[in-house]
């Protein structure tokens, strides 16, 4: 979108909430500013009021990055008409600069998306292996939020991470050792491996494997296609919290 924040507009009585002071005075925002604490939600729930009936059907959104979909061209041209109708109707605008359109493979959100599946940027993955060695906490948690945010590519991620995040709990001091260094690298080798994780679709068989440790919990959703091949739709996985860790297995 064109300036998605500054499209809308604030209420007149409450524009004094986002004063500021310069040399030249005192100024007041009569539109959402980047930045201010409650901008992204506010934005956020506009989108969603604007588009309630699309959302998930024919379109996903996040802030200002929209994407509109359809099985084949004449649908996705479709659904394409209703969403700049809305638009229309509700006066917000796009940037052409940004717009993508009729594409088969697209960038969203850290992801690279095309009509096969859902695998992460290549740039992303470079920031990844290119990661030098943490010294220092500040360091581990870059680490740990980078890699946590494509945990849904690598099965175990929560077990394979564990001594890494052990390290970031309080009052426990940093050392690096070999089981540091191990976890490190095999989630370092892990994202340049990672699947091409497939789409969901409705009608086909879903198979859900899980397995329970004293380290954690991890689940594998996969989808049989029409030759009997069974692709990965996502990973889970989770590390045991408090008393969880005196379960069975099969209570797990």
């Amino acid at each position: 979108m064109a300036q998605g924040y500054f499209q809308i507009p604030i209420k007149q009585e409450d524009q004094n909430k986002t004063g500021f002071i310069t040399d030249f005075g005192l100024f007041n925002f009569k539109r959402i500013p980047q930045g201010f604490k409650n901008s992204s939600p506010i934005f956020q729930r506009i989108i969603n009021d604007v588009f309630s009936d699309y959302l998930y059907r024919t379109m996903i959104a996040y802030l200002d990055d929209i994407c509109c979909f359809g099985t084949n061209f004449e649908e996705a041209l479709t659904n394409l008409k209703d969403i700049f109708s809305r638009l229309e109707e509700t006066g917000l605008k796009l940037k052409t600069n940004k717009c993508n359109f009729f594409s088969s493979n697209i960038e969203l959100l850290g992801h690279s998306v095309s009509n096969i599946g859902i695998k992460p940027l290549e740039k992303n993955i470079k920031a990844i292996t290119s990661f030098p060695t943490p010294n220092k906490i500040k360091d581990l948690r870059a680490f740990i939020l980078l890699t946590s945010y494509y945990r849904k590519y690598i099965n175990n991620f929560a077990k394979i991470a564990s001594p890494l995040t052990s390290l970031t709990k309080k009052d426990n001091k940093f050392v690096w050792g070999k089981e540091q260094v191990e976890a490190f690298e095999i989630l370092k080798k892990a994202i340049t491996t990672a699947p091409v994780l497939a789409h969901f679709e409705d009608g086909y068989p879903v198979f859900v494997t899980t397995d329970a440790s004293l380290e954690g919990l991890s689940g594998i959703l996969k989808q049989e296609d029409n030759n009997g091949k069974r692709h990965p739709i996502v990973y889970a996985s989770r590390k045991l919290k408090g008393g969880e860790k005196n379960y069975t297995t099969t209570e797990l």
